[in-house]
């Protein structure tokens, strides 16, 4: 269960040693260059949170997790720090922690407005079921943001793959998520691409496998799905 931390005193992660004050949090694991050293005397006597507390940056931030698929290791990579490996235990709490932040975004107001003052990095429309498609560029480098109808979210390319880290629809039950996949999976097949959906609930999972009965759909794990794609020529 997680609780608000107001003090590195009460924190799970706080530690002593001969060079002073430390954070034992997995983040600093296997870092010898002392920068766990991050609580100063003034957090101590004020019970305020330093700066680079790796709690503070997850509530204030979305990480990126993923699983090689070539050498079966594990990694996340927070906005404005170096990729990081991990093990299967922390990845298992890391994409649980993901999706209670999820969660809690889907219970908050959002406004969704397009995105005119900022270039659109590709905009395509899918004239089977007339959805279109916009990526722009986000505030974090690997990730982009993506608009397709009520849907948004973030996604990132790696060399032969456009892979969605997150996905929302604004208005539920309206067909949207059917709509923009299927724009995306047409999308990727011009590029010569294939297609990976990331944090999928069951309920999704359940709606793209009779999306496409016929489809090479691999199911990585648990929760993240890959569609082999035929490239259109």
């Amino acid at each position: 269960m997680n609780t608000e931390i107001k003090s590195c005193k009460d924190c799970e992660f706080f530690s002593k040693s001969m060079d002073g004050m430390e954070c034992k949090h997995p983040l600093f694991k296997d870092i010898k260059d002392y920068s766990n050293m991050i609580i100063s005397q003034d957090n101590i006597i004020n019970n305020t949170i330093p700066e680079k507390c790796p709690k503070k940056e997850k509530q204030d931030s979305i990480f990126s997790i993923y699983k090689s698929q070539t050498t079966n290791q594990y990694f996340v990579k927070y906005p404005n720090m170096t990729e990081r490996e991990i093990t299967l235990y922390e990845y298992n709490n890391l994409l649980n922690e993901k999706e209670r932040i999820f969660e809690a975004k889907m219970k908050e107001p959002v406004v969704f407005e397009k995105k005119n003052a900022v270039e659109i990095e590709d905009d395509y429309t899918n004239h089977s079921n007339g959805h279109s498609l916009q990526i722009y560029p986000s505030t974090e480098d690997e990730l982009k943001d993506f608009i397709s109808g009520s849907c948004y979210g973030t996604l990132y390319y790696t060399e032969n793959c456009i892979v969605i880290d997150s996905f929302f629809n604004k208005e539920k039950h309206n067909g949207n998520f059917q709509k923009t996949i299927e724009s995306m999976y047409t999308l990727c097949s011009i590029k010569g691409l294939n297609l990976t959906i990331c944090n999928v609930n069951s309920k999704l999972l359940a709606s793209i496998r009779k999306m496409f009965p016929d489809k090479e759909l691999i199911q990585v794990n648990k929760n993240t799905v890959m569609f082999k794609i035929y490239t259109i020529k």
